[in-house]
């Protein structure tokens, strides 16, 4: 595989991850903000435990339905 090829693969993947991991920290950022005045310091818990649950949720549909995974290797067998 040419250098250029797996670099703009590289780089696409970069991007996905870096969309997933904006969306994931605007929705943490928006319960964190909702939950503070009645839970206080547990509203950066919960914010904190969505947020993981919704990047893996994310991370694994653009895996498994989208063209091209975000953890996979460059190189192809």
């Amino acid at each position: 595989m040419n250098f250029k090829k797996t670099l703009k693969k590289l780089v696409w993947r970069y991007i996905k991850y870096n969309i997933v991991g904006t969306f994931v920290f605007g929705v943490g950022f928006l319960i964190y903000v909702l939950l503070f005045p009645s839970l206080g310091f547990w509203a950066y818990l919960v914010s904190s435990v969505s947020g993981g649950l919704i990047q893996f949720g994310l991370i694994t549909f653009l895996n498994v339905k989208k063209g091209g995974k975000i953890f996979e290797s460059a190189k192809t067998t």
